[in-house]
């Protein structure tokens, strides 16, 4: 099973009045969550400005969708690498290089516990390898 991605759009910075206009989209804050099927999530979040261009057809404040802050966003981004850093970060909660534990007169196991989970782990770790970073 692949992961499912979700963008939000937090905010947008907006000038009132701009070159004659009202409510022109200045910059989008954005945010895109990865999650895994056992409900595991890591996200980025970041923003762009969006350059305006006098002579390009203008979108409305109050006529933008959400597709269209994708399409800006994807546009944007570097949306591999920003999935790719995603992905990084699920591993590392699922599987993490290191544990903190208690010492061993107080109980702590070490990584064993770590390493006894590795089978539970072994299918949310290929479905993030599985899915596609494009």
């Amino acid at each position: 099973m692949a992961l499912t991605w979700t963008f939000e759009f937090p905010s947008l910075d907006v000038a009132p009045d701009f070159d004659g206009k009202q409510d022109v989209v200045q910059a989008v804050h954005w945010r895109l969550t990865g999650a895994t099927s056992t409900g595991k999530t890591a996200s980025s979040y970041g923003s762009f400005a969006v350059p305006y261009d006098p002579a390009a057809k203008f979108t409305a404040f109050a006529d933008i969708k959400r597709a269209d802050l994708r399409a800006w966003t994807k546009a944007s981004i570097d949306l591999p690498g920003v999935k790719s850093a995603i992905k990084a970060q699920l591993k590392a909660e699922i599987d993490p290089p290191t544990v903190s534990t208690p010492p061993p007169f107080d109980g702590g196991l070490g990584g064993q516990a770590a390493r006894t989970r590795k089978a539970d782990k072994a299918a949310v770790l290929a479905e993030i390898d599985a899915d596609s970073v494009g």
